[in-house]
């Protein structure tokens, strides 16, 4: 069974940069582009890992991975993808239960191994 990936960007370019390396990768992938889609999406399809960028069009990735984490028994591993990446930002999605924190544009070597990081610490 294939691992699912959900991508959360509000910028098309990105999405199709992520679905390029992840499909060659055999994840199967799910995409989203605002918060609320991506909530919707986690009960709909219960992904294995969320790629989530910070900022969204109607609430940031910090309130969807807040949202997220108040509900009983998700474990779900987030990691944050944004252009910010200011100290504040990413003590601020460590410690809201981001379990990785990546800069864009990131280095697809790196978030390969980022990936296969949080799914093996997530089993």
């Amino acid at each position: 069974m294939k691992i699912k990936v959900l991508l959360v960007d509000d910028e098309p370019h990105n999405l199709d940069i992520l679905r390029i390396v992840l499909t060659a990768l055999s994840y199967e992938l799910y995409e989203a582009v605002c918060g609320q889609d991506a909530l919707r999406m986690v009960d709909e399809y219960a992904p294995d890992l969320i790629l989530l960028d910070v900022m969204l069009p109607d609430i940031s990735g910090f309130e969807v991975c807040k949202q997220l984490k108040e509900r009983s028994g998700f474990t779900t591993p987030i990691i944050f993808l944004s252009a910010n990446v200011q100290a504040e930002a990413i003590e601020k999605g460590l410690s809201i239960g981001g379990v990785d924190y990546l800069k864009k544009p990131f280095d697809f070597d790196l978030l390969e191994k980022k990936i296969s990081l949080a799914l093996a610490n997530a089993k």
